[in-house]
């Protein structure tokens, strides 16, 4: 599709199809035509006709007139089919750039077969519909950064297959996509453990006391026998507590192109969580403090994903 017809398309559906979490398909948002097999079938009828007019044979003019009434009947089956399906989108969870995107929609009907699903150029989905339904749809992996699926392609060609319904609802989707972790060089990863303030022959000689547990604190610290004991969460704490922490900081990273070096300092956030370290990010503009935890990990990998990114 040439790009003149693309911004024409757009423009058209941003008009007759306006993004909207909610969607139910009716005679307003619903396009149909035969198939290249239903134009074929109506080349047969055509010449079948004239082959009856033309020997005056009542039997045949009967039969082309069956089907044609055959194919009208199909064009309104097919239509109805699809009229009164619901869809309504549901939270997306952040993903991976590079990787297939899982994407789930909810979908709500009485009775609709031979539904086809999907998302841009990614694998058609085919399900048919007799309740409320969540359907995990696959979609062409997209860029880091905050992705927007766009238009979902309904369609069917129930009952024989003549005509073709379709629908284009946009329900204005959007999920992060992090970069995809890729591991340090070896020699690299050794190199910069040396200048993150870490210790490695740190031992519990450093232990000072117990204080009470603060939430984001490595699982590590929590004094657990104290735990078991009941006297509730208590955390432990060393001399030099600055020993556990590690500044992630993109400008220290190695790479061949910014991308790579997301991906490398993507691939330390999770091994820094993996740990239950304290860490920190550093990206020049833009500066996370330390923590630990799920939250701060999102928190991280949600601001790689979004680097560079206008506001």
């Amino acid at each position: 599709m040439t790009s003149w017809r693309q911004r024409w398309l757009g423009h058209f559906l941003a008009r007759r199809q306006p993004p909207a979490s909610h969607c139910q398909l009716s005679n307003a948002n619903i396009y149909i035509l035969p198939t290249p097999f239903g134009y074929a079938f109506l080349g047969v009828v055509m010449a079948i006709f004239l082959l009856g007019t033309n020997y005056q044979n009542n039997l045949v003019l009967l039969l082309a007139f069956f089907l044609v009434s055959l194919f009208t009947t199909c064009m309104y089956l097919t239509h109805r089919n699809l009229a009164g399906l619901s869809l309504s989108r549901l939270a997306l969870k952040p993903q991976v750039a590079g990787d297939d995107l899982r994407l789930q929609v909810q979908v709500d009907g009485k009775s609709h077969w031979g539904i086809e699903l999907r998302y841009g150029k990614g694998p058609v989905r085919l399900a048919d519909v007799t309740g409320l339904e969540r359907l995990v749809l696959l979609a062409l992996p997209g860029r880091r950064g905050r992705y927007r699926p766009g238009r979902l392609t309904v369609a069917c060609r129930y009952p024989l297959g003549l005509f073709r319904a379709w629908s284009y609802p946009d329900l204005d989707q959007e999920l992060l996509l992090y970069p995809k972790p890729e591991p340090w060089p070896k020699g690299a990863q050794d190199s910069n453990k040396e200048g993150q303030g870490q210790d490695p022959g740190r031992g519990e000689s450093d232990w000072q006391g117990l204080k009470s547990y603060q939430p984001g604190e490595p699982l590590r610290r929590v004094a657990w026998k104290q735990l078991a004991q009941g006297r509730g969460m208590w955390s432990k704490e060393f001399a030099s507590p600055q020993q556990d922490n590690r500044w992630l900081r993109l400008a220290e990273v190695p790479g061949n192109h910014l991308e790579q070096r997301l991906s490398r300092l993507a691939w330390q956030v999770l091994d820094a969580s993996r740990r239950q370290d304290l860490y920190g990010l550093d990206l020049g503009g833009q500066l996370l403090p330390l923590g630990a935890g799920p939250a701060h990990r999102d928190q991280c990998l949600a601001a790689l994903a979004c680097y560079g990114e206008k506001p």
